[in-house]
């Protein structure tokens, strides 16, 4: 049944990436799941048997020339915060390196509530994924992951770190 749900709750990520705005959704029957591109990925996260969160860059290969999305899927029953302080990864040398990222942007917070989906082109700042890795990793081709830590402050103040991976061509 679990796997069911997330099948439903990734066909309705692929169909609502467009918008850029929270919304409800219902499940739906099928879908797509756009594949982690290493093993390690941690972008679902089961909070219990019941309830998980989902995080991805849609599409995940990432260029000059292409729209992607920065996605949040709640199908918990709990509000999910986080912030635009972010993480980013590349990976070289068989293991993840961290890149600074720097910036003077407003640290924005963020709530998603139960059932909605965030969906937005802009990760933190007013950069996207693709300014983001020219800025602060030269505009280096290859695997890169983004992390993002997540409070749900109903489970007590539970925090998960949550990863969703990307390519640059």
């Amino acid at each position: 049944m679990r796997r069911e749900r997330l099948v439903c709750v990734l066909f309705v990520l692929a169909c609502c990436t467009c918008c850029n705005q929270t919304i409800d959704f219902e499940p739906v029957e099928q879908g797509e799941i756009n594949t982690p591109l290493k093993k390690d990925n941690r972008g679902f996260v089961e909070v219990n048997k019941d309830d998980f969160f989902l995080m991805q860059i849609v599409p995940s290969q990432v260029s000059f020339n292409t729209t992607n999305k920065f996605v949040l899927v709640n199908y918990t029953n709990y509000e999910l915060y986080w912030n635009t302080i972010i993480t980013l990864e590349y990976f070289e040398k068989n293991n993840w390196q961290p890149v600074t990222v720097n910036g003077d942007w407003i640290d924005i917070g963020y709530v998603l509530n139960p059932g909605e989906i965030f969906s937005s082109e802009i990760v933190t700042g007013d950069m996207n994924l693709f300014s983001l890795v020219n800025t602060f990793n030269s505009g280096k081709k290859g695997l890169y992951r983004l992390l993002i830590r997540i409070t749900i402050p109903d489970m007590g103040m539970g925090k998960y770190d949550v990863y969703a991976e990307f390519e640059i061509l």
